[in-house]
């Protein structure tokens, strides 16, 4: 039969290891949940790498596809021009999921005509106002997201994943 010291002394050391336990398991909670937000910053990255590329991509496709639509509105895109515009709708359609007014377009239907080069620049211009309203409110062009990827120490420069390849892997046969 232990004496009350010995009690005494088991009952502190299971304390004590409680009190291990629980600090080793917050420990692990703190860490996970560091790891977690770290890996939310990275996708917050790969958000701003697909707009950068879609903002170039737009401006070079909205500039060429208008002075085609100002000398000849009438005349449809090639079949190339077409690839290029629905594989550029399919990206910003993705990227801007939740904007009413993109949620709308539709990638162009290659099935006869070729669409016109001005409904071409109608959709490029309402992709392009719909990145204008992306940038506005998204956190990731903010000053604290920022100042919290440089607190966790990412690298704005590593390579990451393609923000595009998570997109679903069904294709439009329009853009096939």
């Amino acid at each position: 039969m232990p004496t009350p010291q010995e009690k005494a002394a088991q009952t502190k050391e299971r304390k004590r290891q409680e009190a291990e336990r629980i600090r080793l398991e917050e420990e692990q909670r703190e860490l996970a949940e560091q790891q977690e937000r770290e890996e939310e910053l990275r996708q917050g990255l790969r958000v701003k790498q697909a707009y950068n590329m879609l903002l170039s991509e737009v401006t070079g496709l909205y500039d060429e596809m208008d002075k085609l639509a100002k000398k000849v509105p009438n005349e449809p895109v090639t079949n190339l021009q077409l690839r290029v515009l629905n594989s550029f709708v399919t990206k910003a359609k993705f990227l801007l999921s939740g904007d009413t007014i993109i949620d709308e377009v539709e990638v162009f239907v290659a099935a006869g005509d070729n669409p016109e080069y001005r409904d071409a620049v109608t959709v490029l211009r309402q992709i392009r106002q719909g990145l204008e309203r992306f940038k506005a409110k998204d956190f990731v062009f903010t000053e604290s997201f920022r100042k919290e990827v440089l607190g966790y120490e990412i690298d704005v420069e590593e390579e990451l994943s393609d923000y595009f390849a998570d997109m679903s892997d069904s294709k439009d046969d329009a853009t096939e």
